[in-house]
């Protein structure tokens, strides 16, 4: 979640009379959605050269199976699925002593939290 969607929900929450916990949970969710993302993009950060590697492999896999008819379709879904990595590799956890980000990101149709200056 974004601080915008949080706040929005929040609003909603007053406007229907939910208890003041709400707020609380909901801004306990933003910050674990945020650390979950985070903690994804490290992971794909530091693991590209696996995740290219099993790319190729499935790429091989699928143009092999079908003897070569979707090789074009193929090579669009790998440079897809390798922009996506690049996108969540950017959301990885900032270096100790830098300042966290802020912002929405759309990663190739999912939305996921970032933080950007």
């Amino acid at each position: 979640m974004t601080a915008q969607v949080t706040d929005k929900l929040i609003a909603k929450a007053k406007e229907l009379g939910l208890p003041p916990q709400t707020e609380d949970f909901l801004r306990q969710a933003d910050l674990a959605v945020t650390e979950a993302v985070q903690k994804a993009g490290t992971y794909t950060d530091e693991n590209r050269d696996k995740i290219s590697a099993a790319l190729d492999k499935a790429g091989r896999a699928v143009d092999e199976k079908t003897q070569g008819k979707y090789s074009d379709k193929i090579a669009k879904a790998r440079l897809q699925a390798e922009k996506g990595i690049a996108k969540l590799a950017e959301q990885r956890t900032p270096p100790t002593g830098s300042r966290p980000r802020e912002g929405p990101l759309l990663v190739e149709g999912a939305f996921a939290v970032c933080r950007m200056p």
